[in-house]
C-alpha cells in the first residue's frame, strides 16, 4: 500500500528482487489499476516467479560467458600460432601488437619491453597511437603499464585520465579518458614487459574473461620474445670470438 507512482491510476504494486548467488540481476515489478489490488497471495506468487526468472537469467548469463570465453580462447590459440611463426624479436613484437587487438578488441595496443643493457622499460611498439611514442621510457608504477610492472599482475582501469598517463607520453594523441588494461610479461619470475589495451568507448569496460585472457596472452608474448633473444645470442656467439670480440 505504501508506494510512489507516476500514474495516478495505479492502485497497488509489487516489486521483487531477481537475485542469484547473492548478485542482484534486476527487479520484477507488477502494478495494477482499477479496483483490483494485489494481495499476499499475489506477493507469494511473485516471489516464486522472481526466483524462477532469476535462475533462468543466471543460467543464460553463464551460457553467454562460456560462449564468449570459448571465442576468446579460440582467438588466443590462433594468435599463439602466428606468434610462433617467427624467431625475430622485431617481427614477434609487431605480430603481438597487431594480434593482441584481434584477441581482445581495443583502439590502441602498446607493447613495452625491458632493455637488457640498461634494464629500462621502453615502448617497443604501438598500434593506434603516434609512432613517436616508440622508444619512450616507462617508469615502474607510472601509468597503467608501469602499475602492471610493479603489481606483477593484470591491472584494469575503467577510467584512465590523461593525468595518469606516463610523463613521456602525456601529450600523445589519444582521448583524455580511456578504458585501460595492462598485463605483465613474466618470464623466469622476471617482468620482461607489458601488453596494454586502451579503449575509447567507456561503455565497453574490460571483462573478467578478457583480464584472464590478457594474462595468458602477455605470458606467451614474453616467452616468444625471450626465446628469440636467446636464439640471437646463440647465433652471435657462434660467429664471435669470445676472447677478441
Amino acid at each position: 500500500p505504501d508506494f510512489l507512482s507516476a500514474d495516478p491510476e495505479v492502485m497497488s504494486e509489487i516489486a521483487v528482487p531477481l537475485q542469484s548467488r547473492g548478485e542482484m540481476l534486476g527487479v520484477l515489478n507488477v502494478e495494477t489499476s482499477g479496483e483490483h489490488r494485489l494481495d499476499e497471495d499475489d506477493f507469494s506468487m511473485m516471489q516464486i516467479v522472481g526466483d524462477r526468472l532469476a535462475a533462468a537469467l543466471a543460467l543464460g548469463r553463464e551460457r553467454q560467458e562460456l560462449t564468449e570465453r570459448a571465442a576468446l580462447l579460440d582467438r588466443l590459440t590462433t594468435f599463439a600460432t602466428v606468434l610462433n611463426t617467427s624467431l625475430d624479436v622485431a617481427s614477434i613484437v609487431e605480430n603481438a601488437t597487431t594480434g593482441a587487438a584481434v584477441v581482445i578488441p581495443a583502439d590502441c595496443i602498446v607493447v613495452v619491453s625491458r632493455d637488457d643493457a640498461s634494464g629500462s622499460y621502453l615502448i617497443a611498439a604501438a598500434q593506434g597511437a603516434d609512432p613517436a611514442v616508440i622508444g619512450q621510457r616507462i617508469q615502474p608504477g607510472e601509468g597503467i603499464s608501469g602499475r602492471a610492472i610493479v603489481a606483477r599482475d593484470v591491472v584494469v582501469a575503467a577510467r584512465l585520465g590523461r593525468k595518469q598517463f606516463p610523463k613521456a607520453v602525456a601529450k600523445v594523441k589519444l582521448p583524455d579518458v580511456l578504458g585501460a588494461m595492462s598485463a605483465p610479461m613474466i618470464v623466469a619470475e622476471e617482468v620482461a614487459g607489458t601488453v596494454t589495451w586502451l579503449r575509447g568507448d567507456l561503455s565497453a569496460p574490460f571483462t573478467a574473461q578478457e583480464k584472464e585472457i590478457a594474462a595468458l596472452l602477455a605470458g606467451r608474448v614474453g616467452l616468444a620474445i625471450a626465446n628469440a633473444g636467446l636464439l640471437q645470442k646463440t647465433r652471435d656467439a657462434a660467429v664471435t670470438d669470445s676472447l677478441t670480440g
